[in-house]
């Protein structure tokens, strides 16, 4: 996968019944679909193609915890647009010391 630090957060673990599909902000703000980078503003169409191509209905969006928030919520938003999915964010869970 593309490397990234994920935020920590109080979360349950992934599960999902096929492979999901991963979008991925960076701290510089370049974002990934699957492994490939793509221009942001093309997401909205190359998401839904790519989850029809392999039959993918779960999304999750991980992004950097030093990528700015206004980027991250951007393409939140692009991807809760798209019909027949269901999407999460992606945390490391917060361990207790």
């Amino acid at each position: 996968g593309v490397e990234i630090q994920v935020p920590e957060a109080d979360v349950a673990p992934l599960t999902s019944e096929l492979d999901p599909i991963y979008v991925t902000i960076r701290e510089d703000g370049s974002v990934f679909l699957a492994e490939t980078l793509i221009a942001g503003e093309d997401l909205r169409t190359s998401l839904p193609q790519m989850l029809r191509a392999v039959g993918a209905r779960t999304v999750y969006i991980q992004g950097d915890a030093r990528a700015d928030y206004g980027e991250v919520l951007s393409i939140i938003a692009t991807v809760s647009h798209v019909e027949g999915i269901t999407f999460s964010l992606v945390a490391d869970p917060i361990i207790d010391p």
